[in-house]
């Protein structure tokens, strides 16, 4: 069962606001990153490129941790075990099998948009900054993006239903990337990982989902 968020203390509208300013930033600053910035196509295998992430995710976690406070961590990001862990498999694997479908779905548009060129063909000479960014992307970038929208978001949003939460929060979530093209498959995915929150009461299948499909991504250019 999810907390109740109240009117004083962290469930106040100040700590719903504080946490939707944190997700305007991070879309403002990855779609303007794309918009008004020449991102090189190699930037997996740049040393910058783990370290301006990390710095992002570092001052992402750190907002939220704040937000949470000390004492509420586990009931505020749902850190608890699923309500069923044979319920979060099964939703877990609709929502990977879904995902991978969409992907392959949506590969030419993919192909065509903003995101062309991401996927750098594998480059063996750079291995160690590439696996840098893979560390990242598959365990980094899941975590702290779970606590942020499935986590405390979603507490903080479920006062208007648990509908509004799923959808708030894939949608935030989608646009925080930055891609017009990866948009539709991110939205659907967040839908998928939010709606396994709902049934689960904890981030933790999500995260695991979220690392594996991320892992899987790096995984893809090394034997592509």
């Amino acid at each position: 069962m999810d907390v109740n968020v109240d009117d004083e203390g962290i469930g106040s509208g100040r700590a719903l606001w504080a946490w939707l300013a944190l997700a305007a930033a991070v879309i403002l600053l990855n779609v303007g990153t794309v918009v008004f910035i020449e991102v090189p196509a190699d930037r997996i295998y740049r040393y910058s490129t783990t370290i301006l992430a990390n710095v992002q995710f570092g001052l992402m976690l750190a907002i939220v941790l704040a937000l949470a406070r000390p004492g509420r961590l586990r009931e505020m990001l749902a850190l608890r075990q699923p309500s069923s862990w044979r319920l979060a498999t099964a939703i877990g694997a609709v929502v990977f099998i879904g995902t991978i479908l969409l992907l392959v779905l949506l590969e030419p548009l993919l192909q065509s948009g903003d995101v062309r060129g991401v996927a750098s063909a594998w480059d063996p000479d750079r291995a160690l900054p590439f696996a840098l960014n893979a560390l990242t992307t598959a365990i980094v970038a899941p975590v702290v993006e779970e606590l942020t929208y499935r986590g405390l978001g979603f507490t903080l949003l479920a006062r208007f239903g648990q509908g509004a939460a799923v959808t708030i929060t894939a949608l935030l979530f989608a646009a925080s990337h930055g891609s017009i093209a990866f948009l539709p498959a991110s939205a659907a995915f967040g839908l998928g990982l939010g709606f396994l929150r709902s049934r689960t009461a904890s981030i933790y299948p999500g995260i695991v989902i979220h690392i594996v499909i991320n892992a899987l991504s790096m995984a893809a250019i090394v034997l592509g």
